[in-house]
């Protein structure tokens, strides 16, 4: 058994740095992307901080129709002064699925949402969010 890995490329850009890559084996796909941010992300009050973030995503073809996916999606300060001040609290963690159908014509996907990410104040954010999506291509 093999597989491939596949670089969507390193960018840096005004004190944004992003690398991304993706794996596939078979029906399997991993991908991950990681960001590293210099005085570019902004929390729930207003206070622009350093950033880490992270985002993977696992996914597998059940067959030439079905694929289901799941990942995290996760931004956290990377920053002593930020982090050393009373609302240290802030992040941002979102773990993410999806299934999606694709037959002839026909497209749907469901996709959903759990958010488990904090404000300044401690308090959880809790914007769960499902979403069901139809498509259907008339040529």
């Amino acid at each position: 058994m093999s597989g491939h890995f596949k670089t969507s490329g390193a960018t840096k850009d005004s004190g944004l740095t992003t690398l991304g890559l993706s794996y596939t084996l078979g029906d399997f796909t991993f991908a991950q992307v990681v960001t590293f941010s210099k005085r570019s992300e902004v929390d729930d009050v207003g206070e622009i901080f350093d950033g880490r973030g992270l985002e993977t995503t696992l996914s597998y073809k059940l067959s030439s129709d079905v694929t289901v996916a799941a990942g995290l999606n996760k931004l956290t300060p990377d920053d002593d002064v930020y982090k050393n001040k009373s609302n240290h609290f802030y992040k941002i963690e979102k773990y993410i699925f999806g299934l999606s159908l694709k037959k002839d014509v026909f497209e749907a996907a469901l996709e959903g949402i759990l958010d488990r990410s904090r404000l300044s104040t401690n308090l959880r954010t809790n914007n769960n969010i499902i979403g069901l999506t139809f498509k259907v291509s008339i040529e």
